[in-house]
């Protein structure tokens, strides 16, 4: 009946919004599982536009049914998250997930339409399982879909199974495999330190789940496999997805959002991303035509929108700290190209380089220019 309520207010609002019933049989144990999948439409054009990179989640307690709501969130041209789609299930399994994307990729246009390459995702085995049936290529010049975990979760499940005293060796080997060996060989080499002293002890239950769990899936989960993108080094935590969940949670009081019906939660769902719509704009308002202060001193910034005029500004702001401490620095490579984890996430000047350039002047006009438009 809620189901049905839902729906029908969805049929009948002005902004046309998109919305599906899914009802399937659970692989596991035969027993039905329902969902309920909704999305404005501007928002479905972004998902096709910009889902290239995309973050899926979900959050308990946001109706007194006790359904999940899902959300699928994408980052816009100007930097900001905004959400794409959501899905409430009844219950949490891979099975209504993958029917739930594949809605998504017909609303999205069908084959072609919603260009996946990455998924991010926290360690559900839910969500894993749901990418890989849901994105499986269908042709051979289709996009091969890569499913990441968010390092921040990766770390967390790794301190879990890793704590104490006992394994803190163990652990400090792993955690620089994670997020600081930048290819595949200094990775393993790590992970090698780290079983060496496993098998020394004779923990071979920590030893196989050691093997088993993060040895074989590297892929998913070091920050090496994602050097090859900018995008994806800018990314290692849930922040865009806990923020909108924390969005949704704050907007109402706890006492209230859980007794919310499904109707309730999807009206409540809709005004909180209205909100995030708004601030998108005011975000590609500014993008081109907002100026950080520094601009009359360093005029060459205006060059450069508004969110890279923020990371430079504070770069430079750390410049002047490592020379009043008398910070070592790192040396450049050709081109004034840097190794830090700044410039490889952004490809922006760095600290280390406006130090060079303060104690050397190393950076000439060419530099700037291929910051500006790259």
């Amino acid at each position: 009946m809620q189901e049905l309520e839902a729906l029908n207010w969805l049929d009948n609002q002005p902004e046309q919004y998109m919305s599906a019933k899914i009802t399937i049989n659970r692989s596991c144990d035969g027993t039905e599982s329902r969902g309920i999948i909704f999305a404005h439409p501007d928002r479905i054009k972004t998902l096709r536009l910009r889902g290239h990179l995309t973050l899926i989640d979900a959050t308990h307690k946001t109706n007194w049914l006790g359904w999940l709501l899902y959300t699928i969130m994408v980052r816009d041209e100007h930097g900001c998250w905004v959400p794409g789609g959501h899905f409430l299930t009844k219950k949490e399994d891979g099975d209504i997930v993958v029917e739930a994307l594949k809605v998504f990729k017909q609303w999205c246009g069908g084959y072609g339409g919603w260009r996946l390459r990455y998924m991010l995702t926290d360690d559900s085995a839910a969500e894993i399982s749901a990418v890989r049936q849901a994105f499986k290529p269908f042709m051979d010049a289709d996009l091969i879909v890569d499913h990441l975990l968010y390092i921040v979760h990766s770390e967390r499940t790794l301190k879990r199974n890793f704590a104490g005293k006992k394994y803190a060796k163990v652990l400090h080997h792993i955690i620089v495999a994670l997020k600081f060996r930048s290819n595949i060989h200094k990775y393993r080499d790590s992970i090698r330190e780290a079983m060496k002293i496993l098998e020394r002890r004779k923990d071979h239950k920590k030893l196989n789940y050691l093997i088993k769990e993060w040895w074989d899936t590297s892929d998913t989960w070091v920050s090496y496999a994602r050097r090859h993108s900018t995008i994806l080094m800018q990314i290692k935590d849930t922040n865009p997805v806990e923020g909108w969940h924390s969005a949704i949670k704050y907007k109402a009081t706890k006492s209230s959002i859980q007794q919310f019906s499904l109707k309730g939660i999807i009206q409540h769902v809709l005004t909180v991303a209205k909100e995030y719509d708004l601030r998108a704009r005011k975000a590609a308002i500014d993008f081109r035509t907002r100026r950080d202060p520094i601009v009359t001193e360093e005029p060459w910034l205006a060059d450069f929108p508004y969110p890279m005029q923020k990371l430079i500004t504070q770069q430079m702001k750390l410049t002047n700290d490592m020379v009043e401490d008398n910070e070592e620095l790192m040396s450049l490579e050709d081109e004034n190209i840097c190794t830090c984890s700044f410039y490889h996430r952004y490809q922006l000047p760095c600290r280390y380089i406006w130090a060079n350039h303060l104690l050397y002047g190393c950076l000439k006009k060419e530099d700037y220019e291929r910051w500006a438009y790259i």
